[in-house]
């Protein structure tokens, strides 16, 4: 049984340990297997359709025209009494559903199949969202790399800034303690 499909098969048939009497109209023994299909619409709906395939009971032994004492007449000449072949349709509606152990499980075995997709699509929608954010963070890590080298060069303009600053356009005085020391030992006092 699937979702909305089943398959069944049946075997059935009649044995008689004592024969009817002589005017039934069927006192042979039989046997049909049945092969079918059920399709399930709805839950409390069920269309079923089989066919009965006869593998024993061909030999009509009933007794007809005043054999062995019966008054019946035959009312067909080549056909058998059981058919070789029938199709069996029905619909089973249940007018009041119970859960049965068979329904639980069902829906557990779907659960658990459907969990397994929701658990694959999650895991997808998670690595999705990992690819995004690490995006993100590389995007963040570009963007601070530019503001440290912005930073760096700013710095480096304040120094030059400072430095012409401290040091008076038109003078060579150097501004580092070395360059002092060496101008005092070259000017007497």
């Amino acid at each position: 049984m699937s979702k909305d499909f089943g398959y069944f098969g049946e075997i059935y048939g009649r044995y008689f340990i004592q024969k009817p009497p002589v005017t039934a109209f069927t006192r042979e023994n039989s046997l049909f297997v049945t092969p079918g299909i059920m399709y399930t619409p709805n839950p409390w709906l069920r269309l079923k359709v089989g066919l009965d395939l006869r593998i024993l009971g061909n030999n009509d032994q009933t007794a007809y025209s005043g054999d062995e004492g019966s008054v019946l007449k035959k009312p067909w000449q080549t056909v058998p009494n059981l058919p070789s072949w029938r199709i069996n349709v029905g619909a089973i509606i249940a007018l009041r559903r119970n859960e049965t152990k068979r329904t639980e499980q069902m829906s557990t075995f779907e659960g658990m199949s459907s969990g397994v997709v929701d658990t694959t699509a999650r895991n997808e929608k998670l690595l999705g969202q990992l690819a995004k954010e690490r995006e993100q963070t590389e995007s963040a890590e570009a963007e601070l790399d530019q503001i440290r080298n912005e930073r760096e060069r700013m710095e480096n303009l304040l120094k030059r800034l400072r430095n012409i600053l401290q040091k008076p356009s038109g003078t060579t005085e150097p501004t580092d303690n070395k360059a002092k020391e060496e101008n005092k030992k070259e000017k007497p006092e």
